[in-house]
């Protein structure tokens, strides 16, 4: 039988035994994270003392966006393992502020101990993991004793010698990373959730739409030198449709229902596809099971295919085994930004998708155009809306703007309104806000780690 006093709390102290192994690495995040981790990390465990183990599901919904929002798990930084266990520490106590649960509360105390475990192998005197493990156990100890009022101050004043800490940190060259260009700024997201999601209906549920990709295409076009150039790029607004087929269930696991795939895929083998059981779990698709997924066993006869769907386009790429790949959300539902996982791809060569185009911002521009806007500074543009100048920050465009190879047409499309205009037209179209500026070119390109701006240099 487990002890009692050692055993994790559940409900508000389950979220303050969290936030207390989150608070306890404070100094950590201070050191090797940069400043929009910090205060993310920061407001996860201010708001978890403040709520007193408790968080407004509002509240906690924004923190939780906050912290997938920086969370890079495959970051080649030197500390990049260390700053997404300082983060997925915050998360859980956010998570166990939220529900109550045990397990998220678990999850914290254990990469907490994680950190520690890291700091232990530059410093092997140190011995920080099992210290950190003792102060977990003597918090539980003191929630199980505790009355109520007192609970969030005795969790909260049990924490490492700072001094101690602080030398160890010293002496294994643990330092927080200098500024870099293109880095999001503190500014990009605040603390207090906005005070009103995107209102009004997406402004392109109704329009003709062109067709980019027929449901019959098995080849992308090429373009100069037989580069393969798909026709939709980063921020369209499309309606995407592929006829619905009957099939089967092969298999259920725990989390998964699998079914024969009633389409070859050429480019992506495979005779199955899984659908999570928990829709919340997965990423969204615009491919729909019926009945749903958590309903059906083994042998159970469905459907599988797209009705008539409106989404926007967030990143477009080309993989190494030469598929056409781009992830989408449906209009009405704004993106987490950010690094935040939310879409699983599709193939519209691989499978017999229609895709159609009802909204392109800038669509009289190229990708890799270079204009010069009234300002007279050199841009590269890249869809949907994002200008880099020379030193690689990206910038809002003052109209009109000049683009030598056809200056008569840009001159045109840009002798009235600003890019203020073509942001308000796309958010109307996508029915969806854009991000701070510092994440737009995340929001719409995949980072590229071997030239990731926040590595050691």
């Amino acid at each position: 039988m487990a002890d009692p006093l050692r055993s994790t709390p559940s409900g508000p102290r389950a979220g303050l035994y969290a936030a207390g192994c989150a608070a306890r690495l404070a100094p950590v995040a201070a050191t090797i994270a940069w400043p929009l981790v910090r205060k993310v990390f920061t407001a996860c465990t201010e708001a978890a003392w403040t709520g007193g183990g408790r968080l407004d599901p509002m509240l906690a919904i924004h923190l939780e966006r906050g912290v997938r929002r920086v969370l890079i798990t495959d970051s080649v930084d030197e500390f990049g393992a260390e700053v997404a266990d300082l983060l997925a520490v915050a998360g859980h106590a956010v998570a166990a502020c939220r529900h109550g649960d045990p397990d998220e509360a678990d999850q914290a105390a254990h990469r907490a101990a994680q950190v520690y475990e890291s700091l232990d192998e530059a410093v092997p005197a140190g011995n920080w993991a099992a210290r950190e493990r003792t102060l977990q156990a003597h918090s539980a100890r003191l929630l199980a004793r505790a009355a109520e009022g007192d609970a969030t101050a005795l969790v909260r004043a049990v924490t490492h010698d700072g001094a101690s800490l602080a030398a160890a940190m010293a002496a294994a060259g643990w330092c927080a990373p200098p500024p870099a260009a293109g880095m999001p700024s503190e500014a990009a997201w605040s603390v207090d959730p906005p005070p009103l999601p995107f209102a009004g209906t997406p402004a392109a549920a109704d329009r003709c739409a062109q067709i980019l990709v027929a449901a019959t295409a098995t080849e992308c076009p090429t373009g100069a030198g037989g580069i393969p150039t798909p026709p939709y790029r980063p921020g369209d607004v499309l309606r995407v449709a592929c006829d619905v087929r009957v099939t089967e269930v092969t298999k259920v696991s725990a989390y998964d229902t699998f079914v024969r795939w009633p389409w070859p895929r050429p480019r992506h083998p495979g005779s199955s596809q899984a659908f999570a059981r928990d829709p919340e779990r997965d990423l969204w698709t615009p491919f729909i099971l019926d009945p749903p997924a958590g309903t059906l066993t083994a042998g159970d006869p469905c459907r599988v295919g797209i009705p008539p769907t409106t989404v926007y386009a967030l990143q477009v790429w080309t993989s190494r085994r030469g598929e056409h790949l781009l992830t989408t959300l449906p209009t009405g539902r704004t993106a987490i930004g950010g690094w935040a996982e939310e879409a699983g791809a599709i193939e519209p060569y691989d499978d017999p998708i229609e895709l159609a185009l009802a909204h392109r911002a800038y669509a009289f521009l190229e990708p890799g155009d270079t204009v010069v806007d009234a300002a007279g500074r050199e841009l590269v543009f890249a869809p949907p809306v994002l200008f880099t100048a020379p030193d690689g920050h990206l910038v809002a465009p003052r109209w009109p703007l000049a683009l030598p190879a056809y200056p008569r047409k840009v001159l045109t499309q840009t002798a009235e309104g600003d890019h203020r205009t073509v942001l308000a037209a796309w958010e109307r179209a996508a029915g969806a806000r854009l991000p701070h500026p510092d994440f737009l070119r995340s929001w719409f390109t995949l980072p590229d780690l071997r030239a990731w701006p926040f590595g050691r240099k």
